[in-house]
């Protein structure tokens, strides 16, 4: 297991991981996860769709990634029902996307996959996350948010967080008539937040450019 701290590799982790990536389908594989990674070297996939049987142990938060400043790789949280939030990455500030996750339907390049996890309703939890690259390049990274309950993608600054260029590299389920009730708090700037409250305001200080 890493220090306290450290950068960790899969095998530190779950017995369901592979070379590059932490596979997490249960509790018991958060349970795993050395505790205090500020960095993962390697991809995240926390996909609760592998193991769908396991509903004991069905995963609930991500606290076990608390810790968690920068992933080499990507990440990719999927058919989480139960998962009811993203706060256990509120200290993620990179993605590197040195590694990509690829659809099986043939959609390739992703650094960030999300999809099918209907009790996230804001993306409270993201605010420190200022970069999503691919291989290590600003711009060159694919983001993909998908299902239930999305409405907040829509008012995140992807252009600050993925590069100038975001309109080609940003996937969002369309803005349905749920949506009209999103609203940012009065602190936040329209058009740049995670969230309905205070804390969810996409920081200025974040902001990338290319």
């Amino acid at each position: 297991r890493a220090r306290l701290g450290g950068e960790c590799r899969p095998a530190d982790s779950a017995a369901g991981a592979t070379e590059g990536l932490f596979l997490i389908r249960t509790q018991a594989d958060l349970d795993a996860v050395a505790a205090g990674c500020t960095k993962l070297i390697g991809s995240l996939a926390v996909d609760c769709a592998e193991d769908a049987g396991a509903n004991t142990s069905a995963i609930t938060n991500l606290l076990a990634f608390q810790e968690v400043e920068e992933i080499t790789g990507h990440l990719r949280i999927q058919g989480c029902s139960q998962l009811n939030d993203l706060k256990g990455l509120a200290k993620l500030k990179t993605i590197k996307g040195e590694a990509f996750y690829n659809t099986n339907d043939g959609r390739e390049g992703f650094s960030f996959f999300f999809f099918d996890n209907p009790l996230v309703t804001t993306f409270e939890g993201l605010e420190s996350l200022a970069t999503i690259e691919g291989n290590g390049v600003l711009g060159q990274g694919r983001v993909s948010i998908t299902g239930e309950n999305t409405c907040y993608a829509h008012e995140i600054d992807w252009s600050a967080i993925v590069g100038s260029n975001h309109e080609r590299l940003i996937f969002l389920s369309p803005a349905g008539d749920n949506c009209a009730s999103v609203s940012c708090h009065s602190t936040c700037s329209c058009g740049s937040f995670f969230g309905p409250l205070a804390t969810s305001c996409q920081s200025e200080d974040s902001f990338t450019t290319a």
